[in-house]
């Protein structure tokens, strides 16, 4: 992987938004006990399928062993800004709303009036082999085309600007000005990443030569109203867009101090202490502590899955109210093979009111997923039926509910009736009007698919109450019996 150089610009605008004595913004929320939570973001619903799908659909299509424009740059008089492939600037803008839909942002569209302008700006760093916001003219270049190529590698007070080197193309900078991690600019930790990711951005123009690049975002009007926006971003968040060392931030949107700021990551039930952090434009920027960096492989590994819990607590706002965050990000593989469907074998079930009984088995597709099969289990009337977390159904009340269970993106529902049960009595499975073997024997030929049972066979087989028939009912007869138990 080829060394990557970036370097940032922050526009003389912002300079107003960043904080002095350790204040940064933040929106309010209600307050519990005296004390503001933020607990909620809307990445938060992001569910793995959605983000694999996302990911797949923002893959570049283009093939970039072939010629990435369709007008060709030249570093050299006469100078030629060039022409990107309509594919390749497709393939970058698709990168920056992918990292944008994660964050919990709006897209951005291409400013194709000033493609050009970036494309000039890459001209003029590759012909003085400088990375630089500020270039110098060479000689040989005329005034007009350095004019443009100037801004294209500057910001201004309706734009931002990043500049790269060292990738094969315009589409692979977005990760590096996302991670940020070669980010030498004085006093900047991730400014790459938060001109990507500004909430006012609504445009964004780029350009690229001889492994320079450039690009720009551009200032709109915004309607994100998140509490707060953080990076890698709550909820699931796929491992491989993120490394151990990389900086982790929050942003904010009302005046805090940090005086008496703690940030803390737990993970499996132990809490790690980050003492240090930075303040960037309106963010909170910190990373994960060396232990648990070490946990994860060192510097530069990616991530694994895992759950992460953040906290940061005791700020105080200029109400000097107590704010607190805190919010949970599992990383996940996008490799990971998920659930595609949910199903119940029957569209209806019969249970009789008064007893229990076990919802349908769930076919979940593929056989062979690794995600997490834990099943929510809920019934829409409880009145009529309850279910515990185990699928186990407490029928109360004659009447129907719909049963359903919810296994990762999927849901599947069928629908209980609940009637009277007929006359019954327990462990009477022959009808014989008494207990004995013989009964044990036809719950083991019903178990072996030798014989069918009626409806208040069935209700008597359940020895055990527990829903089901199966051997352990005939065993309890068997106890019965042989008077090892008082009574069925």
């Amino acid at each position: 992987m080829k060394k990557k150089i970036v370097l940032s610009v922050i526009i003389l605008i912002l300079i107003t938004l960043i904080c002095a004595n350790d204040k940064v913004f933040a929106e309010s929320t209600e307050t519990n006990n005296g004390e503001i939570w933020y607990t909620e973001h809307s990445t938060q619903k992001h569910t793995k399928r959605q983000i694999v799908d996302k990911y797949k659909s923002t893959l570049p299509k283009y093939d970039y062993s072939k010629n990435q424009f369709s007008v060709q740059p030249s570093a050299k008089a006469p100078y030629v800004a060039g022409k990107l492939q309509t594919q390749v600037v497709t393939d970058t803008i698709n990168q920056i709303n992918y990292y944008r839909w994660l964050y919990g942002v709006n897209d951005v569209t291409v400013n194709s009036e000033k493609l050009d302008r970036n494309q000039k700006g890459a001209v003029v760093q590759a012909a003085t082999d400088e990375l630089t916001h500020t270039p110098t003219r060479p000689s040989d270049m005329s005034e007009e085309f350095f004019k443009e190529a100037y801004a294209g590698c500057y910001a201004d007070y309706d734009y931002n600007g990043n500049c790269s080197y060292g990738d094969r193309s315009i589409t692979d900078t977005i990760e590096g000005y996302i991670s940020d991690l070669y980010n030498i600019s004085s006093g900047s930790y991730i400014g790459h990443r938060l001109n990507l990711l500004d909430l006012k951005a609504d445009k964004a123009s780029f350009g690229y030569c001889n492994y320079y690049s450039t690009l720009s975002m551009y200032y709109g009007t915004t309607n994100n109203k998140e509490k707060f926006y953080a990076y890698p971003s709550a909820g699931n968040f796929p491992m491989q867009n993120f490394v151990t060392n990389e900086y982790w931030h929050l942003n904010c949107t009302e005046s805090y101090n940090l005086k008496n700021m703690k940030i803390e990551f737990i993970y499996n039930g132990k809490t790690y202490t980050q003492k240090e952090y930075g303040v960037e434009r309106t963010a909170i920027v910190f990373k994960m502590p060396d232990e648990l960096i070490n946990i994860f492989g060192g510097n530069g590994r990616q991530m694994k899955s895992a759950k992460i819990t953040v906290k940061l607590t005791g700020l105080t706002n200029t109400s000097n109210q107590t704010v607190n965050y805190k919010y949970d990000v599992n990383f996940f593989d996008l490799n990971e093979i998920l659930i595609t469907n949910v199903t119940f074998a029957e569209n209806q079930q019969t249970g009789y009111n008064g007893t229990v009984k076990v919802a349908q088995n769930i076919k979940i597709m593929p056989t062979n997923n690794t995600e997490n099969n834990e099943t929510i289990w809920s019934s829409s009337n409880e009145s009529i039926a309850t279910i515990d977390k185990n699928g186990k159904i407490t029928c109360k009340a004659n009447g129907t509910t719909t049963i359903s269970a919810k296994i990762g993106d999927f849901t599947a529902s069928y629908t209980l009736t609940v009637k009277q049960a007929p006359p019954y009595t327990i462990g009477h499975v022959n009808d014989d009007g008494k207990v004995n073997t013989l009964d044990a024997v036809r719950i083991l030929q019903y178990v072996a698919k030798k014989v069918t049972l009626t409806e208040a066979q069935m209700l008597a087989a359940d020895t055990n109450k527990d829903g089901r028939v199966n051997t352990l009912d005939a065993v309890r007869i068997l106890q019965f019996v042989a008077k090892k138990i008082p009574s069925l």
